[in-house]
């Protein structure tokens, strides 16, 4: 990709990693690839839906083949709570000029059963050590993580 279109761009959103698994697991239990309760998955840490919330190490691996002024890290939370403010920062890095956003979201699901507290709790502990150092890497805590 780097030889084909070396000056692209790349805007990545970050969400909580413990709902962004759950979220995924959920989606996947409404379109039937698994019947298995988010509990079956405690044991199983290197499964898929954890392993993508371990965003510094993936970031790292991206910045060996792209200059960081090619990377936007946009926190999802942040673009849902402070939309225009968070859009300006990516119209700034695109170079584009600015223009007034709404965001509608359009694949927001609702859950049948919530995150067991103790799954948060196992989440949470997971993700501690990649949280500590994605925010040191970006020089800032995510406040809206703070669960």
């Amino acid at each position: 990709m780097k030889e084909v279109i070396p000056g692209t761009k790349f805007i990545l959103l970050l969400r909580e990693p413990g709902a962004r698994s759950y979220s995924q697991w959920n989606m996947d239990r409404n379109r039937k690839k698994h019947c298995h309760d988010f509990q079956h998955f405690k044991n199983k840490m290197s499964h898929e839906y954890f392993k993508r919330g371990c965003y510094v190490d993936q970031i790292k691996h991206f910045l060996k083949y792209f200059a960081p002024d090619q990377l936007h890290i946009c926190i999802t939370e942040r673009l849902g709570e402070e939309t225009q403010k968070e859009m300006n920062k990516i119209f700034e890095f695109l170079n584009v000029p600015k223009m007034n956003v709404e965001i509608t979201p359009k694949h927001k699901r609702s859950y049948t059963t919530s995150m067991p507290s103790s799954m948060r709790c196992v989440l949470d502990k997971f993700y501690s050590p990649y949280n500590e150092r994605l925010f040191e890497f970006l020089g800032e805590d995510i406040k809206e993580w703070n669960i």
